[in-house]
């Protein structure tokens, strides 16, 4: 009788442990790593979005999930990441308007904001490893990436310019490193100060750098001191200014590889 206890109990300790060990293993692994949306993994649903609704104020990038959207200007596609999160615009962006006749500029609300669907308002109560899944899933930020990728394809777009504020310019990146080839040029405002991913190496910028093809990397290079210098005009000055529209111009030539 003694000797079936033990093994009983070494049986269970043996459990308790495999089961620890699995625990700290997933609790410790990051939700996302880059190159997570490219290969379709930890995704509600496939790149490629579903058929679309009448309404010209929606994107359907899943059968469940609406985005809304609005757009000003004529030209090529530039889309508009917004920050927060959750703190999608209402209205286009005044600095942005001198460029309306070169640019379509392309807003929407990100997915749980605004007039956008909320795939989650709340948690059951359940097996907490399977709600954060679920909540990874829908809410974070593979899924905000791959809409990005989604709305490239809504528009019929083969590259896209992206301009980034804050916690979108830190999408706007990591769509750039998961899929450079997509990307035209890119601007980012005030990105977020989350710049160092779970990987081993380089920070997401220097990833972003070498992301790219060879004919694209000078020009990524030469957007830091353009960035910083757009950063500085965008605090003191405002954002309704002629000179922060030349700043955002000049981004855009730069990042486009032109001179100016």
């Amino acid at each position: 009788m003694k000797e079936i206890l033990v093994i009983i109990g070494v049986g269970a300790l043996a459990v308790a442990i495999i089961a620890g060990t699995f625990f700290w293993y997933t609790s410790t692994k990051p939700l996302y790593e880059p190159g997570m949306v490219r290969s379709g993994r930890n995704l509600m649903a496939s790149l490629t979005p579903p058929q679309q609704l009448d309404d010209p104020n929606v994107w359907s990038v899943e059968e469940d999930i609406q985005l809304h959207h609005f757009s000003k200007g004529t030209g090529p596609a530039v889309l508009v990441i917004h920050g927060g999160p959750g703190m999608p615009p209402s209205s286009p962006w005044p600095g942005l308007s001198a460029l309306s006749e070169q640019h379509t500029f392309h807003y929407y609300h990100q997915r749980g904001c605004g007039q956008s669907s909320r795939p989650i308002d709340r948690l059951s109560q359940g097996n907490p490893y399977e709600m954060m899944g679920l909540l990874d899933r829908t809410l974070s930020l593979g899924a905000q990436i791959v809409d990005i990728e989604r709305i490239c394809r809504i528009l019929d777009e083969e590259k896209l310019i992206l301009i980034g504020h804050s916690f979108g310019a830190f999408l706007a990146s990591l769509y750039t490193a998961e899929l450079s080839e997509r990307v035209g040029a890119m601007v980012l405002i005030a990105p977020a100060d989350v710049l160092v991913m779970p990987q081993k190496g380089a920070d997401l910028f220097e990833a972003v750098r070498r992301a790219p093809p060879g004919r694209h990397t000078g020009r990524v290079r030469r957007l830091p001191l353009a960035i910083l210098r757009f950063r500085k005009s965008f605090h003191e000055i405002g954002s309704g200014t002629r000179v922060l529209e030349r700043r955002v111009w000049a981004l855009l030539l730069c990042s486009s590889g032109c001179s100016g």
